[in-house]
């Protein structure tokens, strides 16, 4: 194969020409050479993207837990149905502290239901939505917290918060709760029945022994010491009952200073209820289950402290005021220890044997929710005032 091209001089004028020329063999063979390289190219440039394309796709397999796309999509409907269905309240943050779900529950139990939209809600920083959480805490930590109570938009919660943990790196937290006003409630439901036999269990004893009294009387024909005895039982008892049933108007706290009454007399402790105590409603958001822990408690520790010989002496006035509730419970036991005075409100501390000491931490934490003050004298015993807002500031 010839190729020809001509030669020209300064005036363009043909003086002669060039040819070049090769054999068609040799053209034949750079041809074959090309295509083989073009052959091994595109080989290599397949198998490159077929391992990159295999690499890739084991790395997304990893992510995603080596689940395929219909098992994502079942498994994401059945963890929305689950969330929705559950009645305790939950909310997840990523690492910066940005919600990445809430469930209804949440929404209901954090009165929100009616006032943001739940898509709205996703991707706020969740001290915005819950201005006192706690989570950003537990981010923070890496620390779980459990069976912790917190007051949210005047709704007090039981709740629980563990972070996400992913290769030893706190990427989350989660949170659950639920309003302490129902376990409360499911809990009265389930121990009322056992209060009522220890209640009963006690008037039963009680009585047995005034029988006792009186059948003795008889028995000596001392008709007009029985008689006596008998009408002074009725007029005490009848005291007692006007003061709960006209004066206190709440139940549960009602039916607690009753209670108690009878476990003083069993134990031959005399507890007097002040005839002037009024109660006709509780603090603003303040719960039944609340007053009773509080006056409970004193109650339950001024049985521990005074003597069982018949000198024991508990005093309880609960007075309703336009401004303020008090409560005031005195007794004649041995006092508080000067050097337990400054931990008394410590949680975990208790100076009875076999105590887990936490009925003065619970008192003092329901006062300072409900911006109350609590204070004690120590002078022949020990003199509790406590006094709460009526209306929340």
């Amino acid at each position: 194969m010839r190729a020809f091209t001509p030669i020209y001089d300064a005036n363009n004028k043909q003086i002669g020409f060039v040819s070049v020329g090769t054999l068609t063999s040799n053209i034949e063979t750079a041809k074959h050479k090309a295509i083989l390289y073009i052959i091994l190219i595109g080989l290599g440039g397949l198998m490159a993207g077929s391992i990159g394309a295999f690499l890739l796709a084991n790395n997304i397999k990893n992510i995603l837990m080596g689940l395929e796309p219909e098992e994502i999509t079942r498994l994401y409907n059945e963890k929305m149905g689950i969330i929705d269905a559950i009645h305790e309240g939950l909310i997840a943050v990523d690492h910066m502290g940005r919600i990445t779900l809430i469930n209804d529950a949440a929404l209901n139990i954090l009165h929100y239901e009616n006032k943001i939209d739940k898509d709205k809600i996703i991707g706020q920083n969740v001290e915005e939505v819950v201005p006192n959480t706690r989570m950003i805490n537990v981010l923070e930590t890496g620390k779980s917290e459990f069976e912790k109570e917190q007051r949210i938009n005047n709704t007090m919660i039981v709740t629980n918060r563990i972070p996400i943990m992913n290769k030893g790196k706190v990427v989350g937290a989660i949170a659950s709760f639920r309003d302490k006003t129902e376990v409360t409630r499911l809990a009265e439901e389930l121990t009322g029945v056992k209060k009522m036999a220890w209640s009963l269990r006690a008037q039963n004893h009680e009585f047995m022994n005034k029988l006792h009294t009186i059948a003795g009387l008889i028995q000596l024909e001392e008709y007009d010491e029985a008689l006596q005895f008998i009408s002074d039982v009725a007029k005490v008892r009848s005291n007692i009952s006007n003061i709960l049933t006209e004066n206190i108007k709440d139940p549960s706290l009602s039916a607690l200073l009753l209670a108690k009454y009878n476990k003083a007399e069993e134990s031959r402790v005399k507890l007097k209820i002040d005839a002037n105590s009024k109660l006709t409603k509780l603090p603003q958001y303040m719960t039944s289950e609340e007053i009773v822990s509080v006056v409970g408690n004193l109650i339950e520790n001024s049985l521990d402290e005074v003597k069982n010989d018949g000198t024991g002496l508990i005093y309880v006035k609960i007075v309703e005021k336009d401004e303020f509730l008090n409560i005031t419970v005195k007794d004649n036991g041995g006092g508080i220890p000067l050097d337990y005075r400054g931990k008394i409100y410590e949680q975990g501390f208790s100076t009875k044997e076999g105590q887990r000491g936490h009925g003065m931490y619970i008192v003092k934490k329901i006062i300072d929710d409900y911006n109350g003050t609590i204070s004690f004298d120590v002078d022949e015993g020990v003199h509790w005032k406590i006094n709460v807002p009526m209306a929340r500031g």
